[in-house]
């Protein structure tokens, strides 16, 4: 058995080197490459004898882990065994394999509370039908960094409701409740670093999309959300297909994750050009103490 090193990443050669191992399946793992050009809390699994990498993931102990590991070994396993067994984890999100082996590798005096999976789909250019609830439907990007200080505290006043109902309704697990302050953070911060569109439909707040990680070559979007009272309008379609052909326009290709048991998501982001791959993710929530 090949011996492997948990190594955390610190040094700029370190971030190199992670950056070179994932950028091949970024659109798997777009929110794990932003964490590495963001030079945040990544480690690497590190052949000791050939120092190559087989698998890199992201990590704060009592928080989360974002694994991308595309080959399975038992050194992989027992270096993770090593390094989780003294670790506290929250969730775990990741395509299946890299989930699934964290899991497998994890404490176990920790149980899993809560699994979601989901879709991978990414985005094709090709025409598309609009609702005919849509065709009043204004597309707006939000101004973000480019606006002062003042101008990003009205979007995000506009915006919050939204957001505190997203992710009551897609991110937390049904026993939680959204932290008011800690998404006000996040949402602020969203439109200083990301890409935030909002649906006004006769003059009304109706949904909001963004993306939510930016990778070399990739986008991920987030945080679609449509009003209850909008829904079935065209709203979601139409916000992903503009954040979407935008980035295309840059020169980038974007990625979103939908829940398998979400068909009226699926088929809003089929008509936007999203097309399913065979690339499935999870989330899993584990139960605190």
């Amino acid at each position: 058995m090949r011996r492997l090193a948990i190594v955390k990443a610190e040094l700029p050669a370190q971030f190199r080197q992670a950056k070179a191992f994932v950028l091949p399946y970024e659109r798997i793992a777009c929110t794990l490459m932003q964490k590495i050009l963001n030079e945040d809390s990544v480690y690497l699994a590190v052949d000791e004898a050939s120092a190559g990498t087989a698998g890199v993931f992201y990590f704060k102990n009592g928080s989360q882990i974002i694994p991308f590991f595309p080959a399975v070994s038992d050194g992989l396993k027992q270096a993770l065994k090593d390094f989780l067994k003294d670790k506290t984890l929250f969730c775990v999100l990741g395509d299946e394999q890299s989930a699934n082996l964290v899991a497998a590798c994890a404490a176990g005096g920790q149980k899993i509370a809560e699994i979601r999976e989901f879709f991978l789909m990414e985005y094709h250019s090709r025409p598309y039908l609009l609702h005919h609830a849509a065709r009043n439907l204004c597309i707006k990007k939000c101004m973000g960094n480019s606006a002062g200080a003042q101008t990003r505290c009205k979007e995000a006043d506009l915006l919050m409701p939204l957001q505190l109902a997203y992710i009551q309704e897609e991110v937390l697990s049904s026993s939680e409740t959204p932290n008011v302050r800690l998404e006000r953070m996040n949402l602020e911060r969203a439109l200083r670093t990301q890409s935030v569109y909002m649906a006004l439909l006769d003059n009304t707040l109706a949904g909001k999309a963004q993306t939510n990680a930016v990778g070399v070559g990739v986008v991920q979007v987030g945080g679609v959300y449509t009003r209850p009272a909008y829904r079935g309008q065209g709203v979601a379609c139409a916000l992903v297909r503009a954040l979407a052909e935008d980035k295309r326009a840059e020169g980038k290709g974007t990625v979103l994750y939908v829940n398998k048991t979400n068909r009226s998501a699926i088929r809003a982001y089929t008509r936007a050009g999203f097309a399913a791959t065979d690339v499935e993710y999870r989330i899993l929530y584990y139960e605190e103490d």
